[in-house]
């Protein structure tokens, strides 16, 4: 059951990137939390995340432009390493409140008029919110709030910004994958289970993608950012 519930919840995720660009870790590992320990959860994300930000930018690639992403692209995969380290080195209980303290600001950064449309990220800015995308990444599979705060002010057009966020995650995921073996932090039932997660997860992309071109953008975001908010107060009471 506990499986058929994992596999629920990568479907569940998936859709969410595929309708918002973003979302999938951010919205399967605090449920994940809740049915088994954050550093089985965390690793278990990660080839299932490979593949929804595989799939997903092979859909989108023809909107993909290098231009202006170089900086985030560096700084994230600078940030890695740094994750897996926090993961494998840091208590279980503050490694859970940190995730809800990201889910926090991953709900304000959507909800405060203007922060995701003022131009307020300079290109040079992609280095630290690459730094800091990778290091959430690195510890938790949970890069997309830096990573979209600084491409949804390039203005780039949805499809465009679906795509460069899935090249950022998708690199630090690549990344991810060896410092989470090197670590000791991957098992042979964590690989198969997120293996086999990331089809599920790919049949709520795909159905994430046709709702992201008929969905009113303001009635997904609510919804949305009122399961993060959820997921927030779960994960910070523990």
């Amino acid at each position: 059951m506990t499986l058929y519930a994992i596999m629920l919840v990568f479907m569940l995720a998936g859709f969410i990137q595929g309708a918002s660009g973003f979302g999938f870790a951010l919205m399967a590992l605090p449920v994940l939390c809740l049915m088994i320990p954050i550093t089985e959860a965390s690793p278990m994300l990660v080839l299932t995340g490979l593949t929804i930000n595989g799939y997903l930018f092979w859909r989108l690639r023809a909107h993909f432009r290098m231009d202006r992403m170089r900086a985030l692209m560096i700084g994230c995969l600078a940030g890695v390493p740094l994750g897996v380290w926090a993961l494998a080195q840091v208590e279980a209980r503050v490694l859970q409140v940190s995730l809800g303290v990201v889910l926090l600001i991953a709900v304000t950064q959507r909800l405060v008029p203007g922060l995701n449309r003022s131009p307020w990220h300079p290109q040079w800015l992609g280095v630290p919110c690459g730094l800091f995308s990778g290091t959430l990444t690195g510890a938790f599979g949970t890069g997309g709030p830096p990573a979209v705060a600084y491409v949804t002010t390039q203005g780039f057009d949805r499809l465009r910004y679906a795509a460069s966020v899935q090249v950022v995650l998708g690199l630090g995921s690549m990344v991810r994958l060896p410092s989470l073996a090197a670590g000791g932090l991957l098992t042979w039932r964590t690989l198969a289970v997120s293996a086999a997660g990331g089809l599920a997860a790919v049949v709520g992309a795909w159905m994430g993608l046709h709702v992201l071109k008929r969905l009113p953008e303001h009635i997904l975001n609510r919804l949305v950012m009122a399961m993060l908010l959820l997921l927030a107060i779960l994960n910070l009471m523990g």
